[in-house]
């Protein structure tokens, strides 16, 4: 039996290194990671999922009042009340078939450095029926901040900034009499995609109904 010699595993692994260098600008650390994931979910698809493997079902999220300030990491978040109307001028002119659905928040960063307004919508979703999509899939909401409706473009960090989240509702739906959101926590991780840092993987954390109010253009 041949034996294992150093100088021959050294051999190898300058084999292997040639050949890993002849499509190292291809297959890139972060291409290959990201390639494992792909693998990955494909596996946890055929066995149904992540709660199939784990065998057991996903945790309810639990209900927070209105005016209830929680936890939603990086933020603290607090709903106070939600709006429906077809025009606000100047902020909202009417849209042919569709009325605007809004909730009021309060939010503060507890991030120590300004996080953006892109990276706030993913921290909280309404369950209402027929919103305005982009495909098959709900439009990222507005951020405009209440004191004077201007984009909510960043959070600033200790600040506490009233701010309405807009969406778009078809107005030959009924108006809902009520509605859920859904705030969820992000964590602060490392993209396999580019190697950036961002704010990402939304988790619920709490849901608030509330009472749907109209509000009359002035």
């Amino acid at each position: 039996m041949a034996e294992h010699t150093p100088q021959r595993a050294a051999s190898r692994l300058e084999t292997w290194r040639k050949r890993y260098a002849l499509v190292s600008d291809i297959l890139t650390p972060q291409r290959l990671g990201l390639l494992g994931a792909v693998a990955l979910l494909g596996v946890l698809g055929a066995f149904g999922g992540w709660q199939a493997v784990e065998g057991v079902d996903a945790p309810e999220v639990p209900l927070a009042k209105v005016g209830e300030p929680v936890d939603v990491a990086p933020f603290e978040i607090t709903v106070r009340r939600a709006r429906h109307f077809d025009e606000l001028r100047p902020a909202f002119y009417p849209t042919d078939g569709y009325r605007y659905l809004v909730v009021s928040l309060d939010v503060t960063s507890h991030n120590k450095t300004p996080v953006a307004g892109l990276d706030f919508k993913p921290a909280i979703t309404v369950d209402a029926d027929r919103l305005q999509t982009v495909g098959d899939r709900p439009e990222a909401p507005r951020l405009l901040r209440g004191v004077d409706a201007l984009d909510a473009r960043s959070f600033q960090p200790g600040l506490t900034t009233s701010t309405i989240v807009v969406w778009q509702q078809a107005d030959s739906t009924p108006v809902p009499a009520e509605v859920t959101v859904t705030l969820s926590a992000q964590t602060w991780r490392q993209s396999v995609m580019d190697g950036g840092w961002r704010w990402s993987d939304p988790a619920p954390v709490a849901r608030v109904t509330l009472p749907v109010e109209a509000l009359e253009a002035p």
